[in-house]
């Protein structure tokens, strides 16, 4: 095939630790990550095991790295802008490689209203007034919240719609 380089089978050499480094800080410099997704970002480069523990290592004395800071940013973010439940936030957490018990205690220090966060959702998604309380209750329960923590809320929206049905006269 013409204009193609031939495939190398082999696979690539592995990377210097100098380069691994410098890897690491251009990926610190698009966006925060924690130390799991860190080394998961090195090893697909070829970074060696003991190569990515180090720069891991590194990182995190020079705290450029750091998970509970990395997790409090994020667990905010999900919390506000996306309006997840707070198992759904460690469930995200997790993901991510924060451990559970880290991911738990960040969420006991976050100032959070659960009653708020869900007559918000309710708010939004009833805007259009289109919003059926069955489409709701899947919003909420997509977000991680549990039928329990909704449950009056949602009753109150269902008596709300039901009272303002307007009746017209001519």
């Amino acid at each position: 095939m013409r204009g193609q380089k031939p495939k190398n089978k082999d696979k690539e050499a592995p990377m210097d630790l100098q380069k691994a480094k410098e890897a690491a800080f251009n990926l610190l410099s698009r966006k925060s990550v924690s130390k799991h997704e860190m080394v998961s970002a090195l090893k697909k480069r070829g970074v060696s095991s003991d190569d990515c523990a180090e720069i891991v290592e590194y990182l995190t004395e020079t705290k450029y790295l750091d998970d509970a800071a990395f997790a409090r940013s994020m667990a905010v973010k999900l919390l506000r802008d996306k309006l997840f439940a707070p198992d759904r936030v460690i469930y995200e957490l997790t993901r991510h490689g924060i451990k559970r018990e880290l991911a738990s205690e960040i969420l006991g220090k976050v100032n959070y209203n659960i009653d708020a966060a869900i007559a918000r959702i309710i708010e939004k998604n009833s805007a259009n007034g289109t919003a059926g309380p069955d489409k709701i209750a899947g919003a909420l329960n997509r977000r991680g919240f549990r039928y329990e923590q909704y449950a009056d809320l949602l009753r109150e929206y269902r008596e709300n719609l039901n009272s303002e049905e307007t009746y017209y006269e001519e």
